[in-house]
């Protein structure tokens, strides 16, 4: 009986988690009498009761009732489980308060609203926490469901996950994807493009253009190449073909084919894991592989359907060839991880002689990868990946150096700390080869790609005599805080800080004034353009001691600038959407483009397509993903017979090797970009390398985990 009751009670407060908002604390001054006050503060406290209310508690009950029953959820909570799900109702909280006043008064303003928010955090753990075991427990029994069933092409036996597809699906991902693949997008890519003939702008772009059209100073403030290229196209079409709109398409068509190589690079990397050594010859033998075909075509499907990836790709931005390089630098790196990790071919399990790693990693099924590339070309390929990275987008350089340093640190660490519990072994030192082999298939070429996108860089802005970029543009998160505390507190700058602050950003009164929570741009704009490194110096020195003063405001103007990368709640714009430019943009006939943005708005007010244009669900599923591969630390690898120099070989255990958690790193560097970026303001395009990437990395760290063999959670 006891545990019916908690059901109740957790259904209840799930239902009132869902159910109610956060809202301003009320005011004591509109209500003269105390008891009015009092009372206005309990009904706030307790939210609006009814019977849909009733309803959904009840059906919360029996959900949390059924899946205890399925799952056993009770006497297995793994610590992670519950700090997850504490820090996803954490983000909500904050997201409703931040979303209704730009600020933490809905959750510390009174009493009565610390009580509400601590009831709807209660409410949202219970029901994420029950959420998160049910899914780890769903994965869990898919894995263990991977053996036993027959091959969909040759009815021989194999895994579920080679053929967890019809088998019409597995035949057509057996062979050719990435022709087939890059197809597929053109069906939906190229129709969407000719509507929105000759392409939908962004402010941005046609800045770009008027740099190259002699109409604004050529700058570095937008990556130099991409401006050349989209600039310089549409003015070949406006000089030769007679029209600038001409000219624009011809870029678009450009963009467009690099966009739909990457996305139909990750499919093909992925199919040649679901269906090891097809397309090597002949008709494609289809052995026993690691991802079932229906992945392939969920993803494929993602990639068509979702109104993010057309909608992008029709509209002339910097980002997406800069999140297209970004993709293949991402395919490489895993592909090159595996290369790292593995000395040996050959499947143990098979009794098969290992062979020497000539190529890219086989599967585990001892046949080759179908991308059956040599090392020295994924390394070059590698290399020109990254080179594009930092020559589309300013912020490609520092994005490359801290993930490389991230993960070279952790692998040394983790290298140093296999060799510390192995010392007692007969192969001292022995992890040495593998950390070298890593070192040398990522690190060093990173760094190559690195000088030589910097020196191609540099080169560039020198001949074009660029103006180089100024300092506003990496202080977005203080000049927001900066801005926010003159709002409150101007009157209490001393003059000493009053002179710091004009140095570099004028009337500190017209900088309260222009603050706006969810964009710098505004305040950015008063940049004192010949400001010196002292008056940089200067301001930042006032910057921070202003923060001891009144720290408050500082924590306030960081997570209402910050907080819409990690809130699934918050919505985002479907398209942009600019006017009165001077290149026309009506589509292929007239109100086509009209009818692009209502087929856009319908598809995420009416489809659950949307969701999936939502920064804050790809940081929790990146969350997730790192959740993941840290408890399968102990296990995961890509477990080869004597692969790993870093396991020890007499203990007659099978190999295993590191931990795949490093190659997220380019993705948390990416996510502290966005939090460090001038805007989130409904368009997430600073995220896009994580959301164009997390899909195929799910994916690919599944397949690895099957692979590997049976696989028990690290504790």
């Amino acid at each position: 009986m006891k545990k019916y009751v908690s059901f109740g009670l957790w259904g209840l407060l799930g239902a009132y988690a869902v159910s109610n908002k956060l809202h301003m604390p009320p005011d004591p001054a509109l209500y003269p009498e105390r008891a009015n006050y009092l009372s206005a503060c309990v009904s706030e406290l307790l939210g609006d009761y009814s019977f849909p209310l009733l309803l959904l508690a009840l059906a919360l009950a029996f959900f949390f009732a059924y899946s205890e029953e399925v799952s056993h959820s009770r006497e297995k909570t793994p610590p992670g489980h519950i700090v997850l799900a504490c820090v996803f109702s954490l983000i909500l909280v904050m997201g409703e308060s931040l979303e209704e006043t730009s600020d933490l008064r809905c959750i510390f303003g009174s009493a009565a609203n610390f009580g509400k928010a601590v009831l709807i955090f209660a409410g949202f753990f219970l029901l994420l926490l029950r959420l998160l075991q049910m899914l780890f427990f769903l994965i869990e029994r898919g894995r263990a469901r991977q053996g036993g069933e027959k091959n969909g092409l040759t009815g021989e036996p194999g895994n579920s996950a080679s053929c967890g597809g019809s088998s019409r699906s597995a035949r057509f991902w057996s062979a050719h994807v990435f022709g087939k693949s890059f197809g597929l997008l053109w069906l939906i890519y190229g129709p969407v493009l000719l509507l929105a003939y000759p392409g939908n702008l962004c402010w941005d772009i046609w800045g770009q253009m008027n740099m190259i059209l002699g109409d604004a100073p050529l700058t570095t403030h937008h990556p130099l190449l991409h401006t050349l290229l989209a600039g310089g196209l549409t003015k070949l079409g406006g000089t030769v073909l007679g029209s600038y709109e001409i000219g624009l398409f011809l870029y678009m068509l450009v963009q467009d084919l690099l966009f739909t190589a990457a996305l139909a690079s990750t499919v093909a990397v992925l199919a040649g894991y679901a269906f090891p050594g097809a397309g090597s010859k002949a008709k494609p033998a289809v052995v026993a592989g690691t991802l079932p075909a229906w992945t392939l075509t969920a993803l494929q499907a993602l990639y068509m359907f979702t109104p993010v990836y057309s909608n992008m790709a029709s509209t002339a931005i910097k980002d997406i060839p800069f999140v297209s390089c970004f993709i293949f630098y991402m395919v490489l790196l895993t592909l090159l991880w595996e290369r790292g990790m593995c000395s040996s071919y050959g499947n143990p399990a098979s009794g098969e002689d290992p062979k020497p790693a000539k190529k890219v990693p086989l599967t585990s099924s001892g046949k080759p990868h179908h991308w059956n590339m040599s090392l020295r070309m994924l390394l070059v390929c590698f290399v020109l990946a990254q080179m594009g990275v930092i020559l589309m987008r300013n912020n490609g350089k520092p994005l490359l150096v801290l993930s490389l340093v991230l993960m070279t640190l952790q692998v040394l660490l983790q290298g140093r700390k296999k060799r510390k519990s192995q010392r007692s072994s007969s192969k001292k030192g022995a992890g040495f080869g593998q950390m070298r082999r890593l070192l040398l298939t990522i690190s060093l070429p990173s760094l190559v790609a690195i000088l030589l996108g910097s020196a191609a860089s540099s080169t560039l802005a020198g001949a074009l005599h660029a103006e180089e970029n100024n300092t506003a543009e990496v202080l977005s998160l203080p000049v927001q805080q900066t801005a926010r505390y003159l709002q409150l507190y101007q009157d209490e700058l001393t003059p000493a800080e009053r002179a710091g602050i004009e140095g570099m950003w004028g009337d500190v009164a017209e900088m309260a004034a222009s603050y706006d929570p969810k964009i710098a741009d505004p305040v950015k704009a008063l940049y004192v353009r010949d400001a010196s490194g002292a008056d940089v110096a200067a301001y930042l020195k006032v910057w921070a001691g202003c923060f001891f003063k009144h720290p408050g405001v500082y924590f306030d103007a960081f997570f209402v600038h910050v907080y819409g990368w990690f809130d699934p709640g918050v919505s985002n714009s479907i398209r942009y959407e600019t006017e009165d430019l001077p290149i026309a943009q009506s589509g292929l006939f007239h109100g086509a483009s009209r009818l692009l943005i209502f087929i856009y708005r319908m598809l995420g007010r009416f489809t659950p397509l949307a969701i999936w244009e939502n920064v804050g669900l790809y940081t929790w599923g990146l969350l997730l993903l790192t959740y993941e591969m840290l408890r399968r630390r102990k296990t995961t690898g890509f477990q080869v017979e004597s692969a790993s120099p870093l396991d020890d070989a007499s203990s007659g255990e099978a190999a295993s090797s590191l931990n795949a958690a490093p190659v997220l790193w380019p993705l948390y560097v990416t996510l502290l970009i966005c939090m460090a970026s001038p805007v989130f303001f409904g368009h997430p395009r600073y995220a896009f390398p994580i959301m164009f990437t997390l899909p195929y990395l799910i994916l690919w760290f599944e397949s690895s985990l099957r692979r590997s063999g049976p696989q028990t959670p690290a504790a």
